[in-house]
């Protein structure tokens, strides 16, 4: 979660009281993120595990930055699914498409790599990509990238039989879940991830970013 602060800080410039939920799933980064958000009310950081828990309802926006290029496939598949799911209106993920090769990792969170989500065995189809600050990751040398996914496109539009037979051998989904419709349209909330799910969220409606989905991805990116 190195980037959550300026995060927030930024964002918070245009919605000021914007709410943020972060959920990591190692426990000592919790507690540490715990101390460091003491004293921000709007700030609120739990354990969970995005790869398996639901995504919590009612958010504009998810956004996974920093979090699948630490996971093996099947965990990728599994957070992939709890995004498809959710009833958020936007769905954004960090992407490098350059990467030519995904690889899957023995373990998770022992190493990372430059995921291409357009690649396979994931092969998605977003409906936007966005460019990140290239400054970001010079180490690397890649310009990371955010996959921008519509309410309901990640589902409809990805091929999870054909992810599944690549990852697990098998197919493991039997069905399509249907989509909720967010009960608070124009109201500012957004689940986010740095290393799993944190969320962002404010109740009311904001005109500085223009409310819904579409704010969200203005602040971020």
């Amino acid at each position: 979660m190195v980037w959550t602060q300026r995060f927030i800080t930024d964002i918070r410039q245009q919605v000021p009281r914007f709410r943020y939920h972060g959920i990591d799933v190692v426990a000592h980064v919790v507690e540490a993120n715990k101390a460091k958000f003491a004293r921000d009310p709007l700030t609120e950081i739990h354990i969970g595990d995005m790869t398996s828990d639901p995504i919590p309802e009612g958010f504009d926006m998810i956004l996974s930055r920093d979090a699948l290029q630490h996971l093996t496939f099947k965990q990728i598949h599994g957070a992939l699914r709890r995004f498809a799911e959710s009833d958020a209106a936007w769905t954004v993920i960090g992407h490098y498409p350059t990467t030519t090769t995904n690889r899957n990792l023995d373990t998770a969170g022992t190493n990372h790599f430059d995921i291409n989500l357009q690649a396979p065995p994931f092969n998605l189809k977003p409906d936007e990509i966005l460019v990140e600050n290239k400054q970001v990751h010079q180490a690397t040398d890649h310009a990371k990238h955010l996959a921008v996914f519509k309410k309901g496109s990640l589902m409809a539009n990805t091929d999870w039989a054909s992810m599944e037979l690549k990852i697990f051998g098998r197919v493991v989904t039997t069905a399509p879940v249907s989509i909720k419709v967010p009960v608070e349209v124009g109201a500012m909330q957004v689940a986010v991830d740095s290393g799993a799910v944190p969320a962002l969220q404010n109740r009311r409606s904001q005109q500085a970013v223009g409310g819904g989905g579409g704010g969200g991805r203005g602040a971020v990116s």
